[in-house]
């Protein structure tokens, strides 16, 4: 129907939704953010459009204005309108360099969830809130890690730990929506070997006497001898990466995998299981992982209600899932 066409959300006028999200995914802010709350002043919100436009602000770099954004969608609306669905995709987004907020990601991670729809009760939310809060708090002091070591140490000490390759080209890669990162020869066995698939890494020109512009943040596909093969990154910054005769230096960051597979197995804890016919999903932002054709498989329900639980007494909750578990 109507509703679900827009995205469950509550509908919204259609051609303003469609500039919000056009807006978002150009990475133009300003125009998405002001455009969102033209229609959250009018009581209407669309879920989709949401999602991108939190999303875009997040790779900015603008996570105060993120929160204030959800805050706000809360107030107006009055009700819960993400799919846990969208949730997960916003999270999945945060990019790297939102380290230097990162005293504001757990008040983010309480504005988001507190606009989502939690279809397994309040007890999903208050856990789900608890973990993504440690889970993003670990993947941000991974992130504030790496970009010190980045800033402080010279970059052949980093190219000897395997964490820096340095005068490296770029073009376009086999596959589509790929990079490929031509490594020079005299780098080919020791630099790389720190790099693989599922780094995210920081890519800046290359100046031997320290860091030069301004950073674009990628993830790795997969390492093969003298190339690291790349995901391509929003069309203006690989529009960059492939300016002819620039020389480059990737930095290793932090490793998504790990986080994103928690986040998964987080929203299917905590979410209705499949994957459903796929109202609620933001473009563009597939989550990394394979696919099953059945949707997501989910534990025992007892398990998943031993898990929500409310504050469990000592280790009544261990002791439980045990039981649980070793019951015929």
């Amino acid at each position: 129907g109507k509703q679900a066409k827009q995205g469950g959300g509550g509908g919204g006028n259609m051609s303003t939704t469609k500039s919000i999200r056009r807006a978002a995914d150009a990475g133009n802010c300003d125009e998405a953010l002001k455009g969102m709350r033209m229609l959250l002043q009018q009581g209407q919100i669309e879920e989709v459009a949401m999602g991108m436009v939190v999303s875009a602000l997040l790779k900015a770099g603008r996570l105060h204005d993120a929160s204030a954004l959800l805050t706000e969608a809360k107030q107006r609306v009055g009700r819960p309108v993400l799919q846990l669905s969208i949730v997960l995709s916003i999270l999945i987004s945060m990019p790297m360099r939102a380290w230097k907020e990162e005293a504001a990601a757990g008040g983010f991670v309480n504005a988001l969830c507190d606009l989502a729809v939690w279809s397994e009760g309040p007890n999903a939310r208050v856990y789900f809130n608890r973990i993504a809060i440690g889970l993003v708090a670990e993947y941000l002091e991974e992130a504030r890690v790496a970009s010190e070591r980045m800033h402080k140490q010279g970059w052949e000490m980093l190219a000897r730990q395997g964490n820096t390759i340095v005068d490296i080209t770029c073009s376009t890669g086999k596959k589509k929506g790929e990079i490929a990162c031509s490594v020079p020869p005299r780098q080919n066995d020791r630099e790389t070997r720190g790099i693989s698939g599922g780094d995210l890494v920081c890519i800046t020109p290359f100046a031997p006497g320290g860091l030069d512009g301004d950073t674009i943040e990628c993830e790795v596909g997969i390492v093969l001898g003298g190339q690291v093969i790349i995901k391509s990154p929003e069309q203006r910054e690989a529009d960059r990466l492939m300016q002819s005769g620039t020389r480059w230096r990737m930095d290793k960051m932090a490793n998504k995998v790990a986080y994103v597979r928690q986040l998964k197995a987080l929203r299917t804890i905590c979410g209705p299981g499949g994957n459903g016919s796929g109202h609620g999903q933001m473009p563009q932002m597939a989550m990394p992982g394979r696919k099953s054709k059945k949707g997501d498989q989910r534990p025992d329900k007892q398990i998943i209600e031993a898990l929500l639980e409310p504050k469990p007494p000592g280790n009544a909750l261990s002791a439980r899932l045990v039981a649980l578990c070793a019951a015929p």
